[in-house]
């Protein structure tokens, strides 16, 4: 019986239907740990279609499913970026944070999925809320950058490069400095 609760949960998370969702995790909470034959579970389905309000549902009474992996490693929030669904990926950014940082099994952040596919406002979601994962190498050694679909894609992760790097540069401190220069880039290769 739980097992076929299982599927009929599957089946009404991946239809977007939040009540049935409700109505089966609430009265046999076991069945939130059912999955498919690839290790999918209602909260992936439901983070790849963008069912905002059934993983705001996850997150509150079952906040354990947002972290469940599936054969590959993925979560939610991989599903959502690779779906390209922003709101959800701004839920999720919401919810924890850490959710976003998370890596496949092949050491793929949620910034690889979304720049995989193409998914500039995922991507930009992800950028905003976590910089450092454009520069995350997976185990193939590719950076999100490395594996872009598109120009506009390529473009932002470019300009989002030099914006951080910009950003991270240190400078002179105010102690250091002659009396009415502005605070000046360090040059890390000069000869003091």
């Amino acid at each position: 019986h739980t097992m076929s609760l299982g599927h009929e949960l599957l089946d009404a998370a991946w239809s977007g239907n939040l009540e049935l969702v409700k109505s089966i995790c609430r009265k046999t909470p076991i069945a939130t740990k059912a999955r498919d034959k690839d290790g999918w579970t209602a909260s992936h389905c439901a983070a790849y279609n963008g069912w905002t309000e059934m993983l705001e549902f996850f997150g509150q009474e079952f906040p354990e499913l947002l972290t469940v992996r599936d054969k590959n490693g993925w979560t939610t929030a991989h599903y959502a970026a690779f779906a390209g669904q922003t709101d959800t990926l701004t839920q999720l950014n919401h919810l924890d944070p850490s959710l976003l940082e998370i890596k496949t099994n092949n050491g793929s952040t949620t910034a690889h999925k979304a720049a995989a596919k193409g998914r500039l406002d995922a991507l930009k979601v992800i950028i905003e809320a976590a910089p450092a994962l454009m520069f995350e190498a997976n185990e193939d050694g590719e950076r999100p950058m490395d594996i872009a679909t598109g120009k506009d894609v390529s473009d932002f992760l470019g300009e989002m490069k030099i914006k951080y790097e910009e950003e991270k540069k240190p400078t002179v401190p105010p102690a250091v400095q002659k009396a009415g220069d502005e605070a000046a880039p360090i040059d890390e290769y000069a000869k003091v």
